[in-house]
């Protein structure tokens, strides 16, 4: 082979070497990428009412836009965790007022364990853990400061990226704009699922609180609306405890009840709906969604609830390119017929 038709194959190989090193350059920060998309999606309504009013400072615009973003986002949070602390408070108050001993439940498990060195060895679980945690939260502040630091760029040079995505992707001008609308609709449908269903289970979980009678069902709730929409928690953080408890104070039929509830009625909502919305809202079965959502989580961790289905999208995408360029090929010319 001579150097000149050697040249592309070793033109391709540089060039894929290039995009792999590039991927992993980038591979650190894909989940705050994930979620800077997420929130430039949900977020674009607002930043196109503002630049309207800034109509030749986009920067000003980007800025103001993602404050709004931070300021509904973590100003509920911040409640939330100050009404969480202050009910956790009341309830270990509570709990060093009760009389355990009097207690059938703490007899029957005295009495088979020593309760004492089990409770022992829990709490030096949990102090030897501290470090770790305190660690883990250090980590989700500076994800979270690289998501807003993403999502000012994705507000203020949406065009441009966009621009920069249609003259590199080697395809028309209507298979492009289908190509990103499919990968849009798919994010969207996708977060919308989330808060669905998120707000579904938090809603019975809360209603369930009220019909037994336990504190705060508004509150705890809300909890579970938001530990819903955070991956491998959930609404069982809450109502197991919640479970437990009521066990301890031997209101077992409550108790039972709270089980089947969150076990068969809050849990399996976001195995069956949230594929079905997702797939609903994105014409796709439910089971390629469900297969993206979860596979997405186990690759990419929290951030595959947003990356699983975009590839998903992506993929079906290409397919849908590549079958209609293969339909048109196969149809045969249009023969005019002759004039006379």
């Amino acid at each position: 082979m001579s150097p000149r038709r050697l040249l592309p194959f070793v033109l391709l190989a540089l060039t894929s070497v290039a995009i792999y090193l590039t991927f992993r350059l980038a591979l650190p920060f894909l989940p705050a990428i994930a979620w800077a998309l997420a929130l430039a999606i949900f977020g674009n309504p607002l930043f196109s009412r503002l630049s309207r009013r800034f109509p030749n400072r986009p920067g000003a615009a980007a800025l103001l836009a993602v404050v709004i973003i931070v300021l509904v986002v973590l100003t509920p949070l911040a409640l939330l965790t100050n009404s969480v602390v202050r009910e956790t408070t009341r309830a270990a108050d509570y709990f060093e007022t009760l009389d355990w001993r009097s207690l059938p439940f703490v007899n029957w498990l005295d009495d088979r364990i020593n309760l004492r060195s089990e409770l022992e060895r829990l709490f030096t679980t949990v102090r030897d853990r501290i470090g770790p945690l305190l660690r883990g939260t250090a980590d989700m502040l500076l994800q979270t400061a690289m998501t807003l630091f993403f999502l000012f760029f994705l507000f203020r040079d949406q065009q441009l990226i966009l621009d920069t995505l249609r003259s590199h992707l080697p395809l028309s001008d209507e298979e492009t704009s289908n190509f990103f609308e499919r990968s849009w609709q798919m994010i969207y449908s996708t977060i919308n699922g989330i808060l669905i269903v998120a707000a579904v289970q938090g809603f019975l979980g809360g209603l369930m609180f009220w019909i037994l009678g336990l504190p705060g069902p508004i509150l705890w709730g809300f909890v579970m609306i938001v530990l819903s929409t955070i991956p491998m928690l959930g609404a069982f953080v809450i109502w197991i405890p919640a479970a437990l408890y009521l066990l301890i104070l031997s209101q077992w039929w409550k108790a039972i009840i709270l089980l089947v509830w969150g076990s068969f009625v809050v849990g399996l909502i976001d195995n069956l709906l949230y594929p079905m919305l997702v797939g609903r809202d994105t014409r796709t079965h439910t089971l390629p969604v469900f297969i993206a959502i979860i596979g997405g989580i186990v690759v990419f961790g929290a951030s595959g609830l947003i990356l699983g289905p975009l590839v998903l999208a992506v993929t079906l995408a290409f397919l849908d390119i590549w079958r209609a360029r293969l339909d048109a090929q196969s149809k045969p010319p249009l023969v005019t017929p002759p004039h006379h």
